[in-house]
C-alpha cells in the first residue's frame, strides 16, 4: 500500500516533492522522485511484499523504458508469475504487474490480476500513459485534465497543489448534501478533479494530448446463469460448506504478506468469520477490538466469548474517548480533502493507530460483506413493496435541479438497464429487483462510500487495509446465489446476509447474532445541533446553504466536515474547532 504523485509535465523538484509530502502517511518507508521524458514521477512506499530496496518504486528495469507507479496488492501474483513463466528479481508482486504491464499491455493485464490497485504505467518508447483501478474500488485513484495536461494521485490534496485547483463545485455539494453523502462514482468535491471509476482504466497519449477512459469490469460481468441456477439446485448445507471454502481461500489470498498481519474483531457477524478463517491459517493472528462507553459496549461481551472459542491470543482493546473523535475527525479530513463518509472513520483509525505501534502494517476487515449479501434492510420483501424502492443509499432527491445530478439519475438508469440485460434469465419479478439491488450496491455503494472511507482511515495511520469479502471468487459465488441466501423475505425474519449469519452461527453459536450498536453513533454523538454555533460557519454563508438541513444529526455531521474543508482549502489560519462551538459545546468538548 502505498502513494504516488505523477504529471505529464516536468515540475521543479523542490515544488514537487513539497507537495508530494501530503502523501507521506501512505508510505513512510521509503520516498522517490523522477522525470523521465517529460513527465515527473513521485511514490511513497510501504513495504509490504519484499521489503528489500530492490522493490522499491518509481519501479523500472535494466532498459529504463518503462516505469510503474503502484499502489495496493496484487493477490494472486505469485500464481501469475508461474502461469506466464516471468523472470524475476525481486519477489514483489510490483515487478509481477509490471512485466505482465510490458509483456501483455493494459486490457489483458487488467484480466488476469486480481486484489486491490491503483497505479501508472508509463512507456517512455511510446509516450502512453496508463492507469487503472481496481474491480471494486478498494484502492483511490484521483486525477485532473485541465488545458490537456494529465496529473493522477492516490490522493486529492497533491492534485489540487499541483494543477492550483481549490474550488468546491456548487453541483457536487448539492448532490452532497442532499444525498446520503456520497458523490458521483467520477466525481469529487472539487471543481476539475476527478475519480477514476472502479473497473476502468484511462489512457493518455503525451503526443497529441488526448484521453480516453474504458471500462473493463463491472460487478454484472460475474453474473452467469448456469452457475446460477447450478448453486439453485443445491441445499443450505451445500451452499454454506461451500461458502466456507470460498471464504477461506479469500482470507488465505489476503494473509500473503512479509510483514506482521492482524485483524479488525467486532464481534459481529463478519470480522469474527474473517477472525475465525485467519486463525486457521496463521494460529499466531492478532486481533483489535474497539469499545467506547455509552455508545460500543457490546464487543466487550461478545469478543471474549469468541476469543474463548477459538483459542487465540488475548485480543488488544483500543478505548475511545468519544470528546477526542471531533479532533481526530479534523486531522483525517485535513489528510484526505475529503468528508468522512460516515462516521465509524476516527475509531477505526484508532485501531489502525494502535496495530500499528504493535508492528502491525496489515489488518484484515469485514468491510464488503453488507454490499454483496444484502445486508441493509432496503433489500426485504416490505421495503421492495414500497413505492419508492430503489436503494435509499445512493437516491437522490428529485428537487435539486442541475446538469451533475441529471447526469447521475441518467447514469443509474444505464447502469440499472445493463444489470437488467444480465439478469434477463431471471423470471421472477421480485427475485430479479432484489439481484438488480443487490448488484447495484456492489457497483456504486461501495467505491462511493465504502471503500474510500477505509482507505482514508486506515492510510491516515500508514496501515493496509484488506477486504477478504471483496474476493473476486467470492463475490461471483454470492452475486449468483438465489436471494433468499441474502436477504429477508416473508419466511424469514432476518434483515439480510442470511447465509453469512448462518455460517456465523453453525461456527460460533446463537450468541453471535446480536446487533452491534455500530460506529456510525460516535458521529451521531458530537452532531448535536446545541453544540455548534451555525451562525459562525462559514460555509453557510458562502454557498447559501438552507439551514433546514441540520434537522437532523446525520445532515449536521455533513456540515461540520465541510466546514472544516472550506477553511483548509481557504487557508483560514485563524480557524479552530473551538471557533465554531456554542457555550455547551465548548463545555462538552474541552470541559
Amino acid at each position: 500500500m502505498c502513494g504516488f504523485l505523477f504529471s505529464n509535465t516536468i515540475v521543479d523538484r523542490s515544488k514537487f516533492t513539497s507537495i508530494a509530502k501530503t502523501i507521506l502517511r501512505r508510505g513512510p518507508d521509503f520516498q522517490k522522485y523522477i522525470t523521465r521524458g517529460n513527465c515527473s514521477l513521485y511514490h511513497s512506499r510501504l513495504k509490504i511484499i519484499d521489503t528489500k530496496t530492490r522493490s522499491n518504486q518509481p519501479f523500472t528495469d535494466k532498459y529504463k523504458k518503462h516505469y510503474l507507479l503502484f499502489n495496493g496488492e496484487i493477490y494472486n501474483f505469485k500464481f501469475l508469475k508461474k502461469e506466464f513463466k516471468l523472470k524475476c528479481k525481486t519477489s514483489s508482486d510490483t515487478e509481477v504487474l509490471f512485466l505482465l504491464l510490458k509483456k501483455l499491455g493494459i486490457k489483458k493485464t487488467l484480466k488476469h490480476i486480481e486484489g486491490m490497485f491503483s497505479f501508472i504505467f508509463y512507456n517512455l518508447k511510446t509516450n502512453m500513459i496508463f492507469g487503472a483501478r481496481d474491480h471494486f474500488g478498494q484502492k483511490p485513484f484521483y486525477y485532473s485534465y485541465k488545458e490537456k495536461n494529465l496529473n493522477c494521485s492516490t490522493n486529492i490534496k497533491p492534485l489540487m497543489k499541483l494543477s492550483g485547483l481549490n474550488k468546491f463545485s456548487q453541483n457536487s455539494l448539492d448532490f452532497y448534501l442532499n444525498s446520503s453523502g456520497i458523490l458521483p462514482v467520477d466525481k469529487t468535491l472539487y471543481e476539475d478533479i476527478f475519480s477514476l471509476p472502479a473497473g476502468q482504466y484511462l489512457k493518455y497519449n503525451n503526443n497529441t494530448k488526448k484521453l480516453t477512459i474504458n471500462q473493463y469490469f463491472h460487478p454484472s460481468y460475474l453474473v452467469n446463469e448456469k452457475i446460477y441456477y447450478s448453486l439453485k439446485k443445491k441445499n443450505f448445507l451445500e451452499i454454506k460448506d461451500e461458502l466456507q471454502t470460498k471464504l477461506k481461500d479469500a482470507v488465505k489470498k489476503c494473509l500473503i504478506s512479509d510483514v506482521p498481519t492482524g485483524t479488525t474483531l467486532s464481534g459481529g457477524i463478519d470480522s469474527s468469520l474473517v477472525t475465525f478463517f485467519s486463525k486457521k491459517i496463521n494460529s499466531n493472528i492478532k486481533t483489535f477490538t474497539g469499545v467506547s462507553k455509552g455508545i460500543e459496549e457490546i464487543p466487550n461481551k461478545v469478543v471474549p466469548v469468541i476469543v474463548n472459542k477459538l483459542k487465540i491470543q488475548k485480543p488488544e482493546f483500543i478505548y475511545h474517548n468519544p470528546k477526542k473523535y471531533i479532533y481526530k475527525l479534523y486531522k483525517i479530513i485535513l489528510h484526505s480533502y475529503s468528508p468522512s463518509r460516515w462516521g465509524g472513520g476516527v475509531p477505526m483509525s484508532d485501531i489502525c493507530k494502535f496495530a500499528r505501534k504493535k508492528k502491525v502494517k496489515v489488518l484484515l476487515s469485514g468491510d464488503g460483506a453488507d454490499e454483496i449479501c444484502g445486508g441493509y434492510k432496503t433489500f426485504s420483501d416490505t421495503n421492495l413493496n414500497k413505492k419508492d424502492s430503489f436503494h435509499k443509499i445512493i437516491s437522490i432527491k428529485k428537487n435539486i435541479k442541475n446538469k451533475l445530478t441529471n447526469d447521475y439519475l441518467n447514469y443509474l438508469r444505464i447502469n440499472r438497464l445493463n444489470i437488467s440485460k444480465k439478469l434477463k434469465f431471471i423470471k421472477n419479478k421480485n427475485e430479479k429487483k432484489k439481484q438488480l439491488l443487490f448488484l447495484e450496491d456492489i457497483s456504486i455503494f461501495l467505491q462511493t462510500c465504502t471503500l474510500p472511507h477505509s482507505d482514508e482511515y486506515s492510510m491516515y495511520e500508514s496501515l493496509e487495509l484488506r477486504n477478504p469479502f471483496l474476493d473476486l471468487d467470492l463475490v461471483k459465488f454470492i452475486i449468483n446465489l438465489n436471494s433468499a441466501y441474502k436477504s429477508k423475505t416473508k419466511q424469514t425474519n432476518d434483515n439480510g446476509k442470511i447465509i453469512f449469519k448462518e455460517l456465523a452461527k453453525f461456527i460460533f453459536g446463537e450468541f453471535i447474532n446480536q446487533k452491534k450498536e455500530g460506529t456510525r453513533n460516535y458521529a451521531l454523538r458530537i452532531s448535536n445541533l446545541k453544540y455548534w454555533n451555525l451562525s459562525k460557519f462559514k460555509v453557510l454563508k458562502k454557498f447559501k446553504i438552507n439551514q433546514n438541513l441540520m434537522v437532523d444529526n446525520k445532515k449536521l455531521f455533513k456540515i461540520i466536515n465541510l466546514e472544516f474543508l472550506y477553511n483548509q482549502i481557504t487557508n483560514n489560519k485563524n480557524f479552530s474547532i473551538s471557533s465554531i462551538l456554542s457555550k455547551k459545546g465548548y463545555k462538552y468538548f474541552y470541559g
